[in-house]
């Protein structure tokens, strides 16, 4: 794969189209081949200056002795599907706020768990051509044994669940089958899992 990016940019101002408290429809031109075209997309209002993500999600595995390893989801309503998703916890960073302490923070007031960081993956853009929303996804390890209470905030609104890791995309796909919509970002993971077992 060649290094070196198209000739295609943006020029001039975007213009909003329209705008709520987390959201707004924004308009751009773009030069390609010598052309100005124009594209509409949704940005969210709230990334933190400086910062170059919108939002994290955790990927958190509990590991306990003489069990097998699982991982954290947690399953909410999601009105834009009108139904109930299986994801990973996720939140916004807040001003000043590293990603890293921004994943540690949305995983205990989402699941109760504190967790510690084992590392942190690359940008990824979930739908570029709809949005330029853009998130990390940080890897923790969390202690079973020390779960506390949720954020009073997401008591009732979140169920947090604990899927096996082995098997964890044939646990997804049973649970599609059942009606809930899987997050983009835990399938990938997932997906990628099996196609490593299926190579080694």
């Amino acid at each position: 794969m060649s290094g070196s990016l198209g000739k295609e940019k943006v020029v001039g101002e975007k213009q909003i189209l329209g705008k709520s408290k987390w959201l707004q429809l924004v308009d751009v031109k773009y030069v390609r081949d010598g052309q100005e075209k124009t594209w509409q997309y949704c940005e969210r209002c709230t990334r933190p200056a400086n910062c170059d993500v919108d939002a994290v999600t955790v990927f958190a595995i509990v590991r306990e002795p003489s069990k097998p390893s699982r991982v954290v989801v947690v399953k909410q309503f999601r009105p834009p599907l009108n139904t109930y998703t299986v994801e990973l916890c996720a939140g916004l960073v807040d001003p000043g706020e590293t990603v890293e302490a921004a994943a540690l923070r949305e995983l205990k007031e989402e699941t109760g768990y504190t967790g510690k960081v084992l590392f942190t993956g690359g940008k990824q853009y979930l739908s570029p051509g709809l949005t330029n929303e853009c998130v990390k996804t940080v890897f923790c390890e969390v202690d079973a044994s020390k779960q506390t209470r949720q954020d009073k905030e997401d008591e009732g609104a979140i169920t947090v669940e604990l899927l096996p890791l082995d098997g964890l995309l044939e646990t997804l796909n049973k649970l599609e089958g059942e009606g809930y919509a899987v997050w983009v970002g835990l399938y990938s993971i997932a997906q990628t899992l099996k196609l490593q077992s299926i190579l080694a």
